[in-house]
């Protein structure tokens, strides 16, 4: 609890800050691949990949690149 209040995030969540060149190039080939800005981070535990759309339109769109047709609920 402590630890979340300081730091604002877990410790489970927190962003390793060591660069990975690679993971710039993923971002890069994602962001070319889909057609939206992207950024992948490594995390302590895994990694997190944030896709970055506009408006509702953009991200219907982005959901049928995905394969998801049916997201009207």
């Amino acid at each position: 609890m402590v630890r979340k209040i300081n730091y604002g995030k877990s410790a489970k969540y927190k962003t390793i800050q060591t660069e990975y060149p690679d993971l710039l190039r993923y971002g890069e080939m994602l962001t070319e691949k889909i057609g939206y800005s992207t950024s992948v981070r490594r995390l302590s535990k895994g990694g997190r990949i944030i896709i970055r759309f506009l408006n509702k339109n953009d991200l219907e769109e982005l959901l049928k690149k995905l394969g998801i047709e049916n997201f009207d609920v």
